[in-house]
């Protein structure tokens, strides 16, 4: 965690708003700083405002809130503080704020307002105190403890943890690492041990009677089941037979049908192909015509574009004629143009000689003296709205002196009427304070008296239930009286069982007694399981003698069985690749025969001749494609049974491996349940060998039998205690509850006398409330009279004094008023004589200016008659665009002529072009046209076709010819398969019936068959029936008989339980939970003054701490320089205590920043102890710390350290005014 800002406004006497950016430069030149100031200046309170900023606390105030905030600056309504920090690269900021109500320094302290956001996001995470405070601590990994221990000393703190009584030592170190977890794990265990102890007792001592089948019945059922599977046997043998020949019935039912089916279905496909033979007829006539169709759509191509290359070489021959004439006639045009542009070029440039000359000159001194006859205008209109505005100011003052004057005509009169209410003003401060006294004493006489009527309400109440709690009483004596009987009766009843049974004395050695054969019975019940599982194994390790030796044969058959599969898969292999690399070769040669041009030598061979190509031949490989294929098939048939044989060699060699682990496992558990057979049976007499089984049931059987009986013995001493301990706490309840209804009607006594003393007393104050309200009253009346004002009645006081405040404000508003009004009309009539004059000045100025405005009219008129003779009304610049745009348009004209005839000669070369090569393409058609229609002529001649009509007659549509050719292979494999379909049918009945085993089943019908199936299932149904009857019995039986043995079985499973929470108990366990706590802050404490001891070596080579082994928690330091002294702390001096204490603060640093990485550290105080020599061994160390990367600040009035440590926040006292401020750079806004 590293402090990036802090900014905090108005905290104890830093008065204003301060921000300190730790990132900037200096702090980020060097992350050394020291906060320096006189004492009290408030250098601490820079620390204080990070702790509130994250904590809301400090550590020398405690938390901040509403209810208590000594952190705000005297005077000021509000406080705020706000930090950014980084955790783990992440930046943060945490902000509070507490304001008084309304803004005021006396304003009530507001609830604070937090909140915790990413400063790069600008996410709001909380801004709920106790969310963020939550959070701040998640983030962080600190809580205050945490951080004012690690990041933040304060004053004070250096020595605490090293001067620590072991105790205190103990919670800090808790409190600083998280370790309470460790007290709640001892007290868990203890609890849990508590529980595994309650439970093995539980189990030790529960008995349950078995009720079990006579010998004789049992050997009954057995003979039963024995007749039952017998019967069940044969009854299987005689039902797989009627089965076998019910089957081939069905089987030759089955087949019948297949066939019947077939045969029709062949039918109906020998239909289809008659039904459609004149469609195939059809496809058969036009193979011939297929044969040649190719050459013929050749001819007639060459044909079409012999005729479509004629008869564009015409329309390009027109073309060119009819471009030869535009091209003249566009140079004709191109030389009128040329003469239009010269014309617009000559009239341009005279109409500019005249502009240029003489128009625009004369246009130049109209305009001059135009404006300044424009601006004559203006002033002339600006002197008639001043004098306007001077003549209706001088009309509203003249209006408003009248208005002012007849108003304090009126006020005079108001005052000549009101003389009296002059004097009211210094009177009715002194009657309202008469009348609010009087307010007051009648609510104070208003409660007294509705205080009287609740202690009357409250009285009749408390009388009410006192009757009501003397007869609880009556009735609790009652039960304590009954109570008292069955608790005599009780204890008779147990002196008797205990004299009846004479165990008065030893009823201790029967419980000893009960308790050793419950050890002998949980010892003999695992002598029984470790028997039972020894036998166990050694039936299974003869099973596993047999199956290993033939596990091992199957094996060695199926690696021989791979072995040939490996050499078939090589033989098939070879024989792809060579299918492989034949069809390679014959498509390549087909390749090659493609590539091959009539006339031109064969690159392999030489020839000119090349009969396979001109007869168009292609290679047929799908034979050999065909062999490739089965012969993949059957290399990869050989891979897949090599696959499933290598699965199960290795899914029998995993088994082998089992086997074999399982044999030595069964031995080795053989011999481990007789060791362990050897130390139960060491615990009694018993010294039979594992393999005894009825000595040690017979053994068992009577140490239960006494058992039960002690059990019952004290299970019933038990009981009547129980009943006799019942009884007691009753009677203690009763007698409990009996006193304190006595002292319940006592105390309530008290409470109805203390309650008629008060209401005696609040009745007097009433009456004496009374008659004071009275004599203020009469007073008050008696004043207002002798001031000459006639007074109201008693009621009506309070609208009276209302009403007479009224007319002492209204008469001091007059008098303002008037004196205003007197001061205002002087003002009013020297602004009028003033406004005459203005008046009289504007008018004589205006008429000079309306003559020169009219001679300057006259000059203009002048010049705009010349300007009109020489050019008229026309404007210079239109004249000039017009101009401009003739010539423009000229010669756009001629450019665009020119353009086009150079377009029409570049066409007309083009066309020339084209209808040479034309030309030559006609001339090249005809000869293919030639070539086409002899080529077809003759292949016609050798067809069976007599003309080109009847070829084309035969010929078929696409579309039509796929239909038949689809057709036709639809009907053949429609035939081919039903004849398929029918030949087997036929095969397989010939099967059935001439078959040696069922010329049996042809003699017995089928229905007869299916009765003796349907008879003899009844009949197994209801031996299998009685034959679960007679298991389940049995098997009933043998569980019970088990459940002893079960019960025994479950006590030693729970042992091994029991032992390892005992063992876990006796090392960690303890009910306080200090055990385990004390183990892990011993551990921690060792961290600690490992850490410590390499901050020493940074401070002082000379000291080292040790934990003190006898003394659970204590240290002690070692003198290096002084033969490795041993010395209590208590015996170090300041400079030597401050050292050591650096260091456990700085180790106390790095112990807790195993959650977080601490990155800033603040160190507050502590300095002043030290001589120059230790002063300097400190700030050495505070360098190494600084070159670690971490940004340590240090506050301190030390002359020494302010010296060496040149980045300073400088605290100065602002004199006599209380407050403190910083350097200017670090008020808010300025940087």
């Amino acid at each position: 965690m590293k402090i990036l800002t802090l900014r905090f406004k108005n905290l104890n006497s830093l008065k204003g708003e301060w921000y300190i950016d730790f990132t900037q430069s200096p702090f980020s030149d060097t992350g050394l700083f020291a906060i320096t100031g006189p004492t009290g200046a408030g250098k601490t309170t820079i620390l204080d405002a990070i702790c509130v900023a994250l904590y809301h606390k400090t550590p020398r105030l405690g938390n901040i809130s509403a209810s208590s905030n000594e952190l705000m600056t005297r005077g000021t309504a509000e406080c705020k503080a706000e930090v950014e920090f980084e955790v783990k690269g992440k930046a943060y900021r945490a902000f509070w704020n507490m304001r008084r109500s309304r803004g005021k320094v006396d304003g009530n302290l507001q609830p604070p307002q937090a909140e915790l956001a990413e400063v790069a996001s600008g996410t709001v995470l909380a801004n709920q105190v106790t969310k963020k405070l939550e959070l701040v601590e998640s983030v962080t990994g600190l809580d205050f403890g945490r951080f004012t221990k690690s990041m933040l000393l304060s004053q004070g703190q250096f020595a605490a943890f090293l001067n620590a009584r072991e105790a205190e030592r103990a919670e800090l170190l808790e409190e600083l690492t998280g370790t309470e977890i460790y007290g709640q794990i001892s007290a868990k265990v203890h609890e849990h041990y508590t529980q595994a102890k309650q439970t093995m007792a539980e189990l030790e001592a529960r008995a349950q009677g078995v009720q079990l089948l006579s010998e004789e019945e049992c050997q009954t059922l057995e003979r039963e089941q024995a007749a039952l599977v017998e019967e069940q046997k044969l009854q299987k043998t005689a039902l797989n037979e009627l089965d076998a020949g019910l089957r081939w019935w069905n089987d030759l039912e089955k087949v019948r049908k297949n066939k019947q089916e077939a045969e029709q279905a062949f039918t109906l496909a020998q239909e289809a192909v008659a039904a459609s033979a004149k469609e195939l007829d059809k496809l058969a006539r036009s193979e011939p015509a297929e044969a040649i169709r190719v050459p013929y759509l050749l001819m007639n191509e060459a044909s079409a574009y012999c005729r479509q290359t004629e008869e564009n070489l015409k329309q390009k021959s027109q073309a060119g004629e009819e471009a030869e004439q535009a091209y003249q006639n566009a140079e004709a045009r191109l030389r009128e143009k040329n003469e239009h542009l010269e014309q617009a070029k000559q009239a341009s440039r005279a109409l500019e000689k005249l502009l240029n000359e003489q128009v625009i000159p004369l246009d130049q001194t109209i305009r001059a003296e135009t404006d300044k006859k424009t601006e004559l205008a203006r002033r002339q209109q600006q002197l008639k709205s001043d004098l306007d505005k001077q003549k209706h100011a001088l009309s509203e003052q003249q209006q408003y002196a009248a208005t002012t004057e007849h108003s304090l005509q009126q006020i005079s009169q108001y005052l000549n009427e009101h003389q009296a209410d002059a004097s009211l003003e210094q009177y009715l401060g002194l009657w309202n304070a008469q009348y609010e006294r009087i307010e007051t004493q009648q609510k104070a006489a208003q409660e007294l008296s509705a205080q009287t009527e609740a202690d009357a309400a409250q009285l009749k109440q408390k009388e009410q239930q006192y009757a009501a709690d003397q007869q609880k009483l009556k009735l609790e004596s009652d039960s304590l009286a009954k109570l008292q009987k069955t608790y005599t009766d009780t204890d008779s009843e147990r002196e008797q069982f205990l004299t009846e049974r004479a165990v008065e004395e030893d009823i201790h050695q029967l419980e000893n007694q009960l308790q050793q054969r419950n050890q002998t019975m949980a010892t003999l019940s695992a002598l029984q399981m470790v028997q039972n599982q020894w036998l166990s194994f050694q039936n299974e390790k003869q099973e596993k003698d047999q199956q290993i030796p033939a596990l091992l044969q199957e094996k060695e058959k199926l690696e021989q069985d791979r072995l040939q599969l490996r050499q078939r898969y090589a033989t098939q292999n070879e024989l792809v690749k060579a299918l492989d690399k034949l069809i390679g070769q014959e498509e390549r040669l087909a390749e090659y025969r493609s590539q091959l041009v009539p006339g031109k030598p064969c690159p392999l061979c030489g020839g000119a001749e090349h009969p396979y190509a001109e007869q168009n031949e292609t290679v047929s490989i799908s034979e050999t494609q065909q062999q490739k294929q089965d012969a993949e098939k059957e290399r990869d048939h050989i891979k897949e049974q090599g696959d499933k044989l290598n699965l199960d060699i290795g899914s029998l060699e995993r088994r082998i491996g089992d086997e074999q682990k399982r044999r030595q496992h069964i031995a080795q558990e053989q011999n481990r349940l007789e060791e362990s057979w050897a130390e139960h049976a060491g615990k009694t007499d018993y010294t039979a060998p594992v393999k005894d089984a009825d000595t040690l049931k017979s053994l068992a059987v009577e140490t239960e039998k006494q058992s039960e009986t002690l059990y019952k013995t004290i299970h019933e001493y038990r009981r009547l205690n129980q009943r006799l301990a019942e009884a007691k706490e009753s009677l203690d309840a009763i007698q409990l509850r009996h006193h304190q209804a006595e002292s319940r009607l006592t105390l309530l006594g008290q409470q109805l006398e203390h309650i008629r003393g008060n209401l005696d007393k609040k009745q007097g104050q009433h009456s004496k409330s009374l008659s004071e309200i009275d004599g203020l009253s009469a007073g008050l009346i008696d004043q207002i009279r002798e001031k000459g004002f006639e007074p109201p009645e008693r009621a009506s006081l309070p609208v009276w004094l209302q009403g007479k405040q009224a007319d002492a404000t209204a008469w001091k508003e007059a008098i303002k008023t008037r004196d205003q009004h007197k001061s205002e009309l002087a003002v009013s009539q020297a602004n009028i004589e003033t406004g005459e004059k203005l008046v009289s000045e504007a008018r004589q100025r205006l008429a000079a200016l309306e003559q020169d405005l009219e001679q300057q009219g006259k000059r203009l008129q002048v010049l705009e008659q010349e300007r009109y003779s020489l050019f008229g009304d026309k404007r210079v610049d239109q004249e000039r665009q017009t101009a401009q745009e003739r010539w423009n348009v000229a010669e756009k004209t001629h450019q665009h002529q020119q353009q086009k005839t150079a377009e029409l000669q570049k066409s007309l070369q083009s066309l020339k072009g084209e209808i040479a090569n034309l030309q030559a393409s006609y001339e090249q058609a005809q000869q293919n046209q030639k070539s086409r229609i002899h080529e077809w002529e003759t292949l016609l001649k050798e067809s069976q076709f007599d003309s080109t009509q009847a070829f084309e007659s035969a010929l078929l549509e696409k579309e039509e010819r796929q239909r038949l050719v689809a057709l036709k292979d639809a009907l053949e494999s429609e035939r081919s398969k039903t004849k398929t379909l029918v030949d087997a049918a036929v095969q397989t009945e010939q099967q059935l019936l001439t078959d040696d085993v069922t010329q049996g089943y042809q003699q017995t019908p089928k229905a007869e068959f299916e009765q003796q199936v349907q008879a003899l299932q009844i009949t197994m149904e209801a031996r299998t029936k009685r034959q679960g009857e007679v298991a389940n019995e049995l098997q009933s039986d043998a569980n019970r008989r088990k459940s002893q043995q079960a019960l025994f079985k479950e006590i030693d499973a729970y042992r091994s339980v029991h032992d390892d929470i005992q063992y876990l108990h006796s090392l960690i366990g303890s009910q306080s939970g200090d055990k385990f706590r004390k183990f892990a802050q011993g551990l921690t404490l060792d961290n600690l003054v490992y850490l410590a001891n390499k901050q020493l070596q940074r401070l002082h080579g000379r000291y080292e701490l040790q934990r003190k082994e006898s003394e659970g928690l204590e240290l002690s330091v070692v003198d290096t320089w002084q033969g490795d002294v041993v010395r209590d702390t208590k015996t170090l001096s300041g400079g030597e205590s401050f050292l050591v204490s650096l260091a456990l603060a700085l180790g106390l640093s790095d112990l807790v920043s195993h959650k977080t990485s601490i990155d800033s550290l603040f160190l507050d105080e502590g300095f002043g102890t030290l001589d120059a020599e230790t002063l300097d061994m400190a700030l050495d160390a505070l360098d190494s710390l600084n070159a670690s990367g971490k940004m340590i600040g240090v506050i301190s009035h030390v002359e020494a350290m302010k010296e060496r440590i040149p980045v300073q926040i400088k605290v100065q006292k602002q004199s006599g005014l209380g407050v403190s401020e910083l350097e200017s750079g670090y008020r808010a806004g300025q940087g």
